[in-house]
């Protein structure tokens, strides 16, 4: 089936951002690609993205793909030859002016596909990508980040991690927040009271449940935390990846 994202509107940019993921499933690469969309959509640019939609059910998916304002081609399951191809057919029946790479595999199939019709293409650099294990996954990384037409990093220090890949200085643009989204004014009783938490001081971390993201760090602090605020609680919002093991660490500590 044809993937047809954009109108015939010769005075618009057309973009494509190829992610390793994107909403409505969880994930920081992806909610950056979903906001990054949404925010050139806005601006007049003709957006579509093609990317992994998982830990979702179909309907899910469907629901939330529905509602955007851009178009989104899901890429499917399955070997990387078959993604590769399914890649390589979007690319030839849009026909972008500018490819955005987010994420490693991203960046590897840009790298490999893009030359190939002549669509420039940008990379972003979150950081983990260039950090990842195995010879073969950082060679691959670091020859699309020489290889991309432009570049972007989301922090200095991401930058620094592969400036020595680059001609020029890479410009950053540093992560941002949804101020529609994300505001003090918002109203937390009702959350606390549906969790009976009414009263109590609460530490939340937001993001996937992993070793990088150090979660356990905060559990083995808090029975410091606890002398000093008896009535904290900490909440970890994430898929539970490591719950047995942060569960099972909570009670060796007597903080579960």
């Amino acid at each position: 089936m044809s993937f047809t994202p954009w109108k015939q509107l010769p005075d618009r940019m057309k973009l494509l951002i190829l992610s390793t993921e994107v909403p409505p499933g969880p994930g920081g690469i992806g909610t950056h690609a979903y906001e990054l969309a949404s925010g050139l959509q806005s601006l007049g640019w003709q957006v579509a993205v093609i990317a992994p939609q998982d830990y979702v059910t179909e309907a899910e998916r469907v629901m939330f793909n529905e509602q955007l304002p851009f178009a989104v081609n899901t890429l499917a399951n399955g070997s990387v030859a078959r993604r590769l191809r399914q890649i390589w057919k979007t690319l030839r029946q849009t026909r972008p002016d500018l490819l955005i790479a987010t994420g490693s595999r991203s960046l590897w199939a840009a790298m490999l596909l893009c030359p190939l019709l002549g669509i420039p293409w940008l990379a972003i650099g979150h950081g983990t990508e260039f950090k990842k294990s195995g010879r073969l996954v950082r060679f691959l990384t670091r020859q699309a980040v020489r290889r991309a037409d432009e570049m972007v990093a989301v922090s200095r220090y991401t930058a620094r991690l592969v400036a020595d890949e680059r001609p020029n200085p890479i410009p950053v643009i540093p992560n941002g927040a949804d101020a529609k989204r994300f505001r003090p004014d918002l109203p937390t009783a009702p959350l606390r009271h549906e969790l009976g938490l009414d009263g109590r001081q609460i530490l939340l971390t937001v993001g996937h449940v992993s070793e990088r993201k150090a979660q356990d760090i905060v559990i083995r602090a808090l029975p410091a935390v606890l002398t000093q605020c008896p009535d904290a609680v900490y909440l970890v919002a994430g898929l539970p990846t490591r719950q047995a093991a942060l569960q099972k660490l909570a009670t060796e500590l007597h903080v579960a």
